[in-house]
C-alpha cells in the first residue's frame, strides 16, 4: 500500500550535504512525495533541483522541532512524513520499506532504521561513527548506528524516522522548547498511548558524523545540555541513560574525594579509571574494522563522556551556551547562501 509523503528537512544554510541529501530523495523508489525544505533565510537551489515536488519554507531562526511542525501542519492532506536531516540521506527503498511497515501495522505509530556512518566517510568522521555504535555512547539506542535486527525499541532518531499523518495530529506534534531530544520526547509520549515504536532494518540511512576533535566535542555539549530538559520533562528507565557520562564523573569523584580525605592511596579510584577505560577500549575495538582506527575510537569515546558532561553541567547551573552554533554539521565546502525571491506572504512556499 502506497500513501502521499512529505519529507521533512530542517536545515541553517545551503551546503554540500544538503545537496547530497536532496538528489539521493529525488531517487528514491517511492511513487508519491513531496520534499519541504526549512531554512533559516531564503535559499536558491541549483538548477537541477527546480522541481514541483520540492517546497522552500523559509522559517527563521527556529528549533528543529518547530521547523518540523511548520512543515507538517502546512501538508495536511499527506498520509505520511519522513524525517531526515539535511547532512544525511536516505537509501533507494527507504521510504516504500519504511511506509509499507507502518500501513501493514497500525499500531506502530513511528518507524525509523540504521542510521550509520557513509561508505566513503573520511577516517576522523568515520571513527566518531564507530563510538556511536557502542553502548557507552549511545545507550540503549547503540543498534541503531549500525545493520541491526528488526525490533521494537523504546525510541529512534529524528534523522531516520517515519510517522502517519494520525499519529502526528493525535500527539500535537514535536515540543518546539526542545533544542534536541525532540523525537526522544516524542516517542515517550508515543509509548504513554500504548502504541508501538518499530526499528526496520531495511529502512536505512546514511548519516555524516561530526569530526573528531572539536565539532564531535560541541555536539556532545549540544547533546549533553538537552538532556538535563528531557530527563526534567520525562524521567523514566529509558531514559537514566542519558545521565551516565555524568553518574560516571560523579562516582570517580565521590571515590577520589573519599580516598583524599581517609588519606589513601587513590589505589581504589585507580582501578575504577583502568576498568572504565579497558571496556571503552574493548567496546572501541569491537567497533572498528581496522586496527589504526581504535585508538581515535576510544579517544571519541572519552571525548563524548567529556563534552556531554560539560553539557548537562552547564544546564543544571542555568548555562546555556550557542547551541545552534555548536550543534551544526556542515561538509569543509560551504555552498554560499544565494537569496531568490520568495512568492507570496512570508513562510509560504515558493509556487
Amino acid at each position: 500500500m502506497n500513501g502521499s509523503c512529505v519529507i521533512v528537512i530542517p536545515f541553517v544554510s545551503m551546503n554540500e550535504y544538503l545537496l547530497q541529501c536532496l538528489k539521493e530523495c529525488q531517487a528514491l523508489d517511492y511513487p508519491q512525495f513531496h520534499i519541504i525544505l526549512l531554512p533559516d533565510q531564503p535559499v536558491s537551489l541549483p538548477p537541477e533541483f527546480l522541481h514541483d515536488n520540492i517546497s522552500i519554507i523559509v522559517t527563521g531562526d527556529l528549533t528543529i522541532a518547530a521547523k518540523r511542525n511548520i512543515a507538517i501542519r502546512h501538508f495536511s492532506g499527506a498520509d505520511y512524513f519522513a524525517l531526515i536531516d539535511s547532512d544525511a540521506y536516505p537509501d533507494v527503498n527507504w521510504l516504500k520499506n519504511g511506509v509499507a511497515y507502518l500501513a501493514n501495522h497500525p499500531d506502530v505509530w513511528a518507524v525509523g532504521g540504521p542510521n550509520i556512518t557513509p561508505p566513503d566517510e573520511p577516517l576522523l568522521q568515520r571513527v566518531v561513527g564507530n563510538a556511536q555504535q557502542t553502548f557507552l555512547v549511545s545507550g540503549p539506542l547503540h543498534f541503531a548506528k549500525k545493520l541491526s535486527a528488526s525490533r521494537d525499541c523504546s525510541s529512534l532518531h529524528s534523522c531516520n524516522l517515519i510517522l502517519s499523518r494520525h499519529a502526528f495530529d493525535t500527539l500535537g506534534g514535536f515540543d518546539e522548547t526542545l533544542f534536541t531530544g525532540e523525537d526522544r520526547n516524542l516517542c515517550d509520549r508515543i509509548r504513554e498511548t500504548g502504541k508501538r515504536i518499530y526499528f526496520h532494518r531495511d529502512v536505512i540511512v546514511y548519516h555524516h558524523n561530526r569530526s573528531l576533535w572539536i565539532p564531535f566535542l560541541l555536539q556532545r555539549i549540544t547533546y549533553g545540555h538537552g538532556s538535563v530538559a528531557i530527563g526534567k520533562r520525562q524521567f523514566n528507565r529509558f531514559n537514566v541513560a542519558l545521565y551516565l557520562p555524568l553518574g560516571w564523573l560523579g562516582l570517580f569523584l565521590a571515590l577520589f574525594v573519599y580516598e583524599m580525605c581517609s588519606a589513601g592511596s587513590m589505589l581504589a579510584s585507580m582501578i575504577f579509571a583502568f576498568i572504565n577505560l579497558a571496556v571503552a577500549a574493548v567496546m572501541a575495538a569491537q567497533a572498528c574494522i581496522s586496527i589504526r582506527e581504535i585508538p581515535l575510537t576510544l579517544a571519541a569515546i572519552l571525548l563524548c563522556y567529556l563534552g556531554t558532561t560539560i553539557g548537562q553541567i552547564l544546564a543544571l547551573v542555568g548555562i546555556e551556551p550557542n547551541l545552534k552554533r555548536f550543534y551544526s554539521n556542515r561538509p569543509a565546502g560551504v555552498i554560499p547562501l544565494v537569496v531568490r525571491q520568495q512568492k507570496g506572504p512570508a513562510g509560504e512556499p515558493p509556487s
